[in-house]
């Protein structure tokens, strides 16, 4: 029985729709530009504490590039920044870099 309503409800067609030119360039930027937020904290200097553990802002930046960015842009954010600092760019904390550093 039909009550003469129609719903106009999404089509499984339109659910699986990738996204547009536009919706990647901008995770892309998102991406690259979280990137360089983690490594700028990265190698700003640390803050002594009486402790003896220095607090570093790198901590503050993968933190604020999950939340800003969610979870799957965040982690591909902080990937970025490690791949970058695997690939030798002095990125990592206290401005090393290389495979050394990441292997001990």
């Amino acid at each position: 029985m039909s009550n003469g309503l129609t719903h106009d409800l999404p089509t499984t067609a339109s659910l699986a729709a990738p996204p547009s030119t536009r919706e990647t360039v901008t995770g892309v930027a998102l991406v690259a530009g979280m990137a360089a937020l983690v490594a700028v904290c990265a190698v700003s200097p640390a803050i002594p504490t009486p402790v003896g553990v220095p607090i570093t802002l790198q901590t503050f930046g993968v933190l604020l590039a999950g939340l800003l960015t969610g979870a799957r842009r965040g982690a591909a954010s902080v990937a970025l920044y490690v791949a970058a600092g695997l690939a030798g760019l002095p990125l990592l904390a206290g401005g090393a870099g290389g495979v050394g550093v990441l292997a001990g």
